[in-house]
Formats: C-alpha cells, sequence, structure tokens
C-alpha cells in the first residue's frame, strides 16, 4: 500500500477521516490526470469521454479502495492480535523475570562473580546463608580469604586458566564458614569476555557436596578396607560385562588359578582352560541356571594348575539388568576350598568311621534328655538290654523304668548337676527279661544356647562279669584276712604292697609300717638264703621252703615259705606272692614225735629179742624140768636146777618187755 500507507499503519483513523482522506486523493489524481500532456498523435478525447472514462476509474478506484480497506481492517486485527500478544509477552517476561528473582535468591544454590583478579563482585543471598556472612564482609574480597589452605593454593593454580580459556570449568574448594565449620563446595562456571576478548567477570554455581564428599571419603574406605579384606582373605574378584564378554580379575584370582595377573587376557576361554575337564559343564549349568531364574550364583569346582596339581574353587556371582531385563553385566568373588574340601573328605571319612564304631562298638552308646526319652542307642546297648530294635528301647522311659531300685536315676541326675559331668558311675539297670545288668555308665550333659541341658550323651559299660570277679576277689581278700599264714605281695625288688592281718600278728608289723617297705627289712635273718630263693623264684616261678626270721620284737622265727611269680599284666611290673607259716612248734612237735618213733622202735627191738629169747630160753627151761626127773647126781642135779633157774629169770625179763 504506496499510498499514504505509513499513516494508516502509524495510527488508524476513523471511517469519516479516511473518506475525506481518500477523496482528496482522487481528486488530486484526477486533476493530474487531467493535468498531463496530451501527445499530437493521440485523438483528445471529448469531454462526454472524459466524464465516462472518470466514471469507469471511479469505480475502479472504488473497487481497489474497498479492498485496500478490508486488508487495512485485516492489517488492523492483525496489528491488534499483535499488540495483545506483545501485552501477553511482556506479562510473561515480567512474570519470568520474577521467577528468575526468586530462583536467584531463593533457589538452594549458591553463586557468586568474580572479577579478573579472583575477588568477589557479587554473591547470591543463599552463597551468604550457606557460609553465614553479611553481603559486605564479602564483597570486593578475594576469594582465597573463605578457603582452606589447601584449597587456597589449589584456587591460586586453576584461576588463571580458567579466567583465560573462556570455557566452562569445575572444581571442588572447601570453603571455611564464618563459625569456622569446612564445607566442601563444587563450583562450576565460565569467565565473561568483552567484545575485544579481555575477562571481565565470571559466573559461578555453587553446589554443597560437604556429604558427597564424605560418602566419597567413606567409599574410598570401604574400598580400602574392601581391598585389604580380600587381600588378608585370598579372595578373588570378577567383573564379566556380557555385552562385549571382557572379564577383569582382581584380588588374587589369577593366583587362585594358578596363573600371574598378565596371564589372563580377559576372555572367558582363558577362565575355562583352567577348568577341570569334569567340572566344565557344571559351571556352565551353574551359569545358566542363575542367569534364568535370575537368582545368585554359586558353584564349586576344580582348577588345574600349570604345574597339574588340582585346586578346589568356590565361586559365588550375580548379575545385573538392563531397564529391559536383559543381563548386561555378572560380578562375582572366588576363594578356594581346597584344604575345606581336604577336610569335609576327612570329616566324612570320620563320620563313616565314627557309624562303624557306633554300630559296632561293643560299648553301649546312647543319647537321653532329661525327661527320660532315650533318642539314639546304638546295637550293642541295645543288645545289652536284651531288646530286638532300638524301636523297642525307645518306647521305654528311664524316670520310671530301667533302673534297679537301687541305683534310681536321680543318682544320675544328681551326679550331672553337681559335677557337670558323670565319669564312671557304676549302677545296675534292669533288661528286658528283669534280669539286672551291672554297668559303668559315662555321661556329659548337652546344653542349649541358655544354658538348659537338652540332653545327656554317654556311655555304658557292661561290669557285671567284672563286679563278679570283683565280689570275688573281696570274698578272697577277706579269706586272705582271715587266714593264720601270714601272706603279702611284693615287687621283684622287695617293696611290699599287700601284708595280711596274719603277718602283722606273726612278724609284730603293723601293715601301715610293712606297706613300701622292702622284705628284707621286715625280718628276715638270712639275707644270703633269701637272695639265692628268690633268684630260684625268678627263674622256675615258684619255690618253697624254709627260712628264718625274727619278729619286731627280735623273737626268732623259722617259717616255711611258699612263693610264686604272678602273672604279667600290660602295663604292669611283675609281682611275687608270699605264703609264710610259723614252723617253730611245728618243728617242736616234730622232735617228740621222732624221739616217741624212735623209742617205740626201741622198744619194738627189745620186744623181738626178747621174743626170740623167749622162744630160745624155753626148750632150756622144758629141758632141765625133764633132766629134774631123771635120776642124776646131786651135782647135775645141782646144775639142772641153775640152768633151770636161769632160763626161767630169762623168760621172765622177756616178758616183762
Amino acid at each position: 500500500m504506496s499510498i499514504g500507507a505509513d499513516r494508516f499503519v502509524v495510527k488508524p483513523v476513523e471511517n469519516e477521516a479516511f473518506i475525506e482522506i481518500i477523496s482528496s486523493l482522487v481528486s488530486s489524481e484526477v486533476g493530474v490526470r487531467l493535468r498531463q500532456p496530451v501527445s499530437p498523435d493521440v485523438e483528445r478525447p471529448t469531454l462526454e469521454c472524459d466524464t465516462g472514462y472518470l466514471q469507469q476509474y471511479n469505480q475502479a478506484l472504488v473497487r481497489k479502495l474497498e479492498d485496500k480497506l478490508v486488508q487495512l481492517d485485516a492489517t488492523k486485527r492483525e496489528l491488534e492480535e499483535e499488540i495483545r500478544r506483545r501485552e501477553r509477552v511482556e506479562v510473561t517476561l515480567r512474570q519470568s523475570e520474577q521467577h528468575l528473582k526468586d530462583v536467584y535468591e531463593k533457589i538452594p544454590a549458591g553463586y557468586h562473580s568474580l572479577d579478573p583478579q579472583g575477588r568477589l563482585l557479587d554473591v547470591k543471598p543463599f552463597w551468604l546463608q550457606m557460609f553465614g556472612y553479611a553481603r559486605e564482609e564479602v564483597i570486593g574480597r578475594p576469594l582465597t580469604d573463605f578457603l582452606t589452605a589447601d584449597s587456597r593454593a589449589k584456587f591460586e593454580r586453576l584461576f588463571p586458566q580458567f579466567r583465560d580459556d573462556n570455557k566452562t570449568a569445575s572444581s571442588e574448594l572447601e570453603f571455611r564458614c564464618k563459625n569456622g565449620e569446612v564445607r566442601t563446595i563444587e563450583v562450576r562456571g565460565v569467565f565473561a569476555h568483552d567484545d575485544e576478548g579481555r575477562p571481565s567477570h565470571s559466573h559461578c554455581l555453587l553446589a554443597d557436596v560437604t556429604e558427597r564428599s564424605e560418602a566419597q571419603k567413606q567409599l574410598q574406605q570401604s574400598q580400602e578396607r574392601l581391598a585389604m579384606a580380600i587381600e588378608s582373605t585370598g579372595l578373588g574378584t570378577w567383573d564379566w560385562d556380557l555385552v562385549t564378554g571382557k572379564i577383569v580379575w582382581g584380588g588374587h584370582h589369577a593366583r587362585l588359578f594358578g596363573l600371574r595377573p598378565d596371564e589372563f587376557n580377559g576372555a572367558y576361554e582363558c577362565f575355562e582352560a583352567r577348568l577341570h575337564p569334569e567340572d566344565k559343564e557344571l559351571v556352565s549349568d551353574a551359569i545358566k541356571r542363575a542367569l534364568e531364574n535370575r537368582h545368585a550364583y554359586e558353584c564349586e569346582y576344580r582348577v588345574i594348575w600349570p604345574d597339574g596339581s588340582v585346586h578346589w574353587i568356590l565361586g559365588h556371582g550375580r548379575f545385573t539388568y538392563d531397564s529391559d531385563g536383559r543381563a548386561v553385566r555378572m560380578v562375582g568373588v572366588v576363594r578356594e576350598t581346597t584344604q575345606q574340601r581336604l577336610a569335609q573328605d576327612r570329616l566324612k571319612e570320620s563320620e563313616q568311621r565314627f557309624r562303624s564304631l557306633y554300630d559296632n562298638s561293643v560299648m553301649g552308646l546312647y543319647r537321653t534328655t532329661p525327661d527320660g526319652r532315650i533318642v539314639m542307642a546304638n546295637p550293642a546297648l541295645v543288645r545289652l538290654l536284651g531288646y530286638s530294635s532300638f524301636e523297642k528301647l525307645a518306647q521305654i522311659n528311664l524316670e520310671t523304668e530301667g533302673f534297679h531300685p537301687r541305683y534310681p536315676r536321680s543318682l544320675f541326675k544328681e551326679a550331672i548337676e553337681r559335677e557337670g559331668t558323670v565319669p564312671g558311675l557304676e549302677s545296675a539297670w534292669v533288661r528286658k527279661d528283669a534280669s539286672i545288668v551291672y554297668v559303668r555308665v559315662s555321661a556329659q550333659p548337652v546344653r542349649d544356647q541358655h544354658g538348659k541341658i537338652v540332653f545327656y550323651d554317654g556311655t555304658v559299660e557292661d561290669i557285671t562279669e567284672y563286679r563278679q570277679a570283683q565280689l570275688w576277689l573281696e570274698r578272697q581278700a577277706a579269706l586272705l584276712e582271715a587266714a593264720t599264714d601270714a601272706i603279702h605281695v611284693r615287687s621283684p625288688d622287695g617293696v611290699v604292697s599287700y601284708w595280711n592281718s596274719a603277718s602283722e600278728h606273726t612278724l609284730g608289723w603293723k601293715r601301715e609300717e610293712a606297706l613300701g617297705r622292702k622284705i628284707t627289712e621286715l625280718g628276715v635273718k638270712d639275707v644270703a638264703a633269701f637272695t639265692a630263693a628268690e633268684s630260684a623264684l625268678l627263674k622256675e616261678r615258684a619255690w618253697s621252703g624254709e627260712m628264718k626270721f625274727e619278729t619286731k620284737g627280735g623273737k626268732p622265727l623259722i617259717m616255711f615259705c611258699r612263693r610264686t611269680l604272678l602273672p604279667e599284666k600290660p602295663g604292669e611290673p611283675a609281682e611275687i606272692l608270699a605264703i609264710q607259716t610259723d614252723i617253730a612248734e611245728k618243728k617242736d612237735i616234730e622232735a617228740r614225735y621222732l624221739r616217741a618213733q624212735r623209742l617205740e622202735g626201741i622198744g619194738a627191738l627189745a620186744s623181738g629179742i626178747a621174743h626170740d629169747l623167749n622162744n630160745v630160753l624155753s626148750p632150756i627151761v622144758l629141758g632141765a624140768s625133764l633132766l629134774r626127773d631123771k635120776s642124776i647126781s646131786p651135782e647135775f642135779q645141782a646144775s639142772i636146777e641153775m640152768i633151770q633157774s636161769s632160763a626161767q629169770r630169762g623168760r621172765t625179763l622177756c616178758g616183762n618187755c
């Protein structure tokens, strides 16, 4: 719109004024047209023609003006809309300015601006709030006045490059608050430059990262402690990138596989090459199961070192997943379990041996509860008590049955409570067939975490035969004490260990005086004969004979000794049993008996001689009697009578014998 359009744009007008302007423009345009020179070659139109032309032109001009009016009206509406838009923009700008002002003043982030010398030009209110200063205390001061010594040196080293590079930079500095507290601040900013490229001022945002810094320090300390723990415990670590396939080993991982750190190339194939051939599928299946089930990975496997030795490894790991749920990483640790595996094998063997000993032991083994239930019993105990199976035995309750009335279970429980254990309590139990079996019980309590007894574990030894032997020995001891012979037991070197009552009575030495002393100190008179007898005893294992003793009071004795070398017991020295009888009275009786025997022999001899003489004299007496009846001379007669008288006296003597 070339004809006065600037007036319509600058200032809209009313319709009447617009019509007047158009009319004046039309008049001036028609006048111009009329005043234009006419060419001689052009036929001058007549007045009627001019009038018709003007009418047509006027109509065309009116239509053109109408179009212009429509355009102007549209332009007016556009201008009005632009004015309203600009008004909204101004409102938005004012709101934005207020918002930025609010952000600048209220958002919890610090801001400061520095001049090229590092002095504070401007600070945000929150900056003052962060460090506890007033604005007049900081503006114009070097920023280094508010930094710790280490951060001051760091700032002075970095600031020139930050000022001159015109690039965004960040750094962590330690600010000292007004109250003395030190805060770690992350400063991020850029230095503005003027049109000539000279640095003018900075724009820096400050974020308090004290807690983050402390957390990072704690994390670093934790990582250091973890590294120390890994180092001290011998653990190995791995980090497997499932996208690239790269594996990173850490800690003692390489050493656990018998490799140097530079010998692992980060590929799974290098790891797999060290696996025992029989365990490769085991490891692969464990990884697949953990991946499919999305749970932790755990697997114990064997690895073969380059020297050919086999080692057990236990691995633990976990997968991490991306936002789509795909596994992208696997991390974990490994540790060597060779010694534990060997210990487990030994433990298993030990358990098998224990089970074998438990099942085949001739001694009874059991576990019972304080209320009398039998929880466990080995076959030997089941047989000892006469039951066909443990299940049958477990049906009884020891509180009410199984113990002989003279040995109630309360004695056992009292001993446990008093002593804390039972090292060997003799008791009597009742077997299934009601017979009595004597046992020696050893037991100890099993307590829970609160110290309460929950079980009694122990052993049972059948001492029925021992008890019978003990009773027999007791009877034998009673017999030895009641014996009239002096009986003692001594070692081969003569030390007395037993001295019965008859020895006290015969030799005069009390038992407490004799025990522990040598027999040669207890009345042996002939030491040479005693030594010879001991040598014969050790050689023949038995000896008997007479030997001279004297009592403690000095009275001489003649003892008949019988000595026997007792059988040796394993681990025990041999002993000598000596039985000694005082034979002094017997010797006297024997002497008198021998004298009587001699006298009796003499009498028998005399009787025999008398009998023989009588047999000789009888014919003489008979012959003398016959000769007396004969007529013989007196002299011969006297001789005959003398012969008869002598013979008769001889017979009388023989008869007296």
